[in-house]
């Protein structure tokens, strides 16, 4: 038997798992880091505007499309990581989800044609 340690990755995606319809409800993600901060994934031509202007976050792009990540809760200090330093590695790792979540649907795209 092959024993393997279990160790938390430094991000994990979340989102509401049951959908209901409801853009905002049904479009919600949500990265954890390290399990003690939660950062909040806000496509911009789905969500407009922030409603509370205390929260800290950071504009990204990929392609045409415009994202904000925000800090539910920022805990980043714990290991010694810039609040704006840690946004953009959050940035750097869902961005490698989503370029890999299209690369899914070409594939399935491709093979439903066949």
């Amino acid at each position: 038997m092959d024993t393997k340690e279990f160790t938390l990755p430094e991000f994990l995606l979340a989102e509401y798992p049951i959908k209901n319809g409801d853009p905002f409800h049904d479009n919600r993600h949500f990265i954890i880091h390290k399990g003690i901060t939660l950062i909040e994934v806000i496509p911009l031509d789905i969500f407009t505007e922030l409603l509370n202007d205390n929260i800290v976050y950071k504009k990204f792009k990929l392609n045409d499309e415009n994202f904000i990540l925000a800090y539910h809760t920022n805990n980043g200090s714990y290991y010694n990581i810039d609040q704006y330093d840690l946004l953009d590695q959050a940035w750097q790792w869902y961005k490698d989800y989503l370029m890999w979540e299209n690369r899914n649907i070409d594939i399935q795209k491709q093979s439903n044609k066949n």
